[in-house]
């Protein structure tokens, strides 16, 4: 029997795996199980220089797991005599991957007992061989390592939910060692450098001002070609940037907020990193249709700030409200700018 098999859920996989073990199937290839809504603990989930998989799998016997996590790479999980060997492979090549040492910055890694970080790449010093920490007869591998610095390079959480060893007995009477690794894992890559588009330069302001991989990321939540993104807002003193990068939705991840013109009219638009959503302005309320019927274009500053709900458990604060996002008109009336449930950009009048 071979693999993968889409459709299998963990509960199928279990009782194969227990088919395996007890001798009923032998030679069972590696599966494919459903994604997962995080690793360690932690969602998967890149930055916007990056974009990530969510890969949940299960290797066993003498077979290896692989799977496509994106554009030319693979992850290929394979039996070895003292654990498990992880590679990434760009195309045809196998890239470098080593486990990040604790200690080297950033700190990246989801906690966990079970959980090992690596880093893949052509900035990566190479290893011989790489072998998941907790495998049987094996000590976690450390060799250093530097940061990943070219496109496709990138990092992985692997999380190991259960593993064990066991011999399989041969028609002539010999065994063989094998075992089994159930493990869930987040592949984040890196999708820069990559060109530039400039269809979305061109507003207001000096586009120089607007870092290429907002407009990247603008272009991956599908922002029409017809609208130009505007860096009028920037300021050097005190500083305030073209694009604003709020927490929308909440999810403790960056968003992007922009002002946009078109030959029309000048509007909001903001992008959502989960997905790389696009959201528009809705125009079910007053002040939101003031928004677009005047006051934007008068609006000549505009700040984030951060909520935060204080954890009664621990007393410490964390990050899990949506910013709140302020735009006004220096020495008059301001509009504060939210997401709606329907993912829509909304605004209500905050006073003179």
């Amino acid at each position: 029997v071979s693999g993968p098999f889409p459709s299998c859920d963990r509960m199928t996989a279990r009782m194969l795996l227990a088919a395996m073990i007890t001798g009923v199937s032998a030679g069972l290839a590696s599966l494919t199980l459903p994604a997962l809504a995080d690793v360690g603990g932690k969602a998967c989930l890149g930055s916007w220089l990056e974009d990530q998989a969510e890969i949940d799998g299960l290797v066993f016997g003498t077979n290896s797991f692989e799977q496509a996590v994106g554009p030319d790479l693979t992850l290929r999980v394979s039996p070895d005599p003292s654990g498990w060997q992880v590679q990434m492979f760009k195309g045809q090549r196998s890239l470098p991957t080593q486990v990040r040492p604790s200690g080297i910055p950033p700190q990246t890694s989801p906690s966990g007992p079970n959980t090992t970080e690596y880093v893949f790449g052509e900035g990566v010093v190479p290893a011989e061989e790489m072998i998941v920490p907790g495998g049987p007869g094996r000590h976690p591998q450390i060799a250093p390592t530097v940061e990943p610095e070219y496109a496709g390079s990138g990092r992985m959480f692997l999380e190991i939910e259960e593993q064990a060893e066991f011999e399989t007995k041969n028609e002539n009477g010999s065994t063989t060692q094998s075992g089994y690794l159930d493990f869930k894992a987040c592949v984040i890559w890196n999708v820069f450098p990559r060109e530039v588009n400039d269809i979305h330069y061109g507003g207001t302001g000096v586009p120089e001002e607007i870092p290429k991989w907002k407009v990247v990321a603008f272009e991956d939540c599908g922002l029409p070609s017809k609208w130009r993104l505007s860096a009028r807002m920037f300021r050097r003193e005190p500083f305030q940037p073209a694009i604003l990068e709020p927490d929308l939705d909440g999810d403790g991840h960056t968003d992007l907020l922009a002002i946009v013109q078109s030959e029309e009219k000048e509007t909001l638009f903001g992008c959502l990193r989960a997905g790389r959503k696009l959201v528009p302005v809705s125009s079910s309320t007053p002040a939101t249709s003031d928004l677009e019927g005047g006051f934007l274009e008068e609006a000549d500053w505009w700040n984030v700030t951060h909520s935060f709900e204080i954890d009664e458990s621990t007393g410490s604060g964390a990050n899990k409200n949506p910013d709140r996002v302020t735009i006004g008109i220096e020495g008059a009336s301001s509009q504060e700018i939210h997401l709606t449930e329907g993912l829509e950009l909304s605004a209500s009048w905050q006073g003179d």
